[in-house]
């Protein structure tokens, strides 16, 4: 079904207004709970609204183009602070639930995944944010994003946001498809930053199917390596993994018997040295 850009700020105005500080509130028993000239609504919409300018002038601009008096810098600084950490994932998620995802392609949906670093204000305790510039004297201050897209929709479906020393792309992945919101057959695909057997067993997990680049068998760090493929330009096959945390033996074939002794595995304790995991993939 297709929406016009009326209907879609109507609809999402609308919940905004419905939203109450029990989704999005620290306390929500305190917190806004009192009559202010800085509402709920208005604190929401405002940050959602705002661009690249001054705090003051973001402010100004919303709230005088709205035929109200703004509050002061102070005051809109300590309603925002009564969000909680979960305020805007929930208003994003339940943004995507009153647009269900309609599209498909051969009855899957197609889902996207990349990441890149935002640069953001300066804040001297975030050290997990904090990049030294490479000859040195001062640095700037980054948060990564991974996000995954619909691509028929063409609309994000979900993000995960981390400062850029916690960044972990591969791991992002994993998370998001951990949370799928749309339940049903997807799709995953991405560049060779994320094909990883942890990934790919999170992914067969919630059996879904995805399209992951990889990197030359030729490499070492591929995890293709040790693969025999057919000399043909173009073909289809499927080939199947066999992961353990124990080291295989001269005699394994290592086309089959991964190792992930220092990799990241979710699905085998990083302790056992016993237990395997089979994977099959084409």
């Amino acid at each position: 079904m297709r929406y016009s850009i009326s209907r879609i700020k109507r609809m999402f105005l609308g919940f905004l207004g419905s939203v109450s500080p029990s989704d999005v509130a620290k306390s929500p028993d305190v917190d806004f709970s009192r009559n202010r000239m800085c509402n709920l609504f208005d604190t929401l919409l405002s940050i959602i609204m705002m661009g690249c300018h001054s705090l003051n002038t973001e402010k100004d601009n919303f709230f005088f183009a709205g035929r109200k008096s703004p509050p002061t810098k102070s005051a809109f600084i300590q309603q925002r602070g009564k969000l909680s950490d979960n305020a805007f994932p929930f208003l994003f998620n339940s943004l995507n639930t009153l647009f269900p995802f309609e599209k498909k392609y051969k009855g899957l949906h197609l889902l996207a995944c990349d990441g890149t670093s935002l640069n953001v204000p300066s804040l001297a305790e975030d050290t997990d944010s904090f990049m030294p510039y490479a000859k040195g004297n001062g640095g700037f201050y980054q948060y990564h994003l991974n996000a995954l897209y619909d691509i028929l929709e063409d609309r994000y479906v979900d993000a995960r946001i981390r400062p850029i020393r916690l960044a972990d792309e591969s791991a992002g992945l994993a998370e998001m498809t951990d949370r799928n919101i749309l339940k049903e057959p997807c799709l995953y695909i991405a560049d060779r930053g994320y094909i990883s057997f942890n990934n790919l067993a999170h992914i067969q997990k919630v059996s879904q199917y995805y399209l992951i680049r990889a990197r030359d068998p030729a490499t070492s760090s591929s995890c293709l390596q040790h693969i025999i493929f057919p000399n043909d330009d173009e073909f289809d096959m499927s080939h199947t993994f066999i992961i353990s945390r124990s080291k295989c033996s001269r005699n394994s074939d290592m086309g089959i018997y991964k190792c992930v002794k220092k990799k990241r595995f979710d699905f085998i304790p990083e302790e056992d040295k016993v237990s395997t995991d089979r994977k099959s993939t084409r």
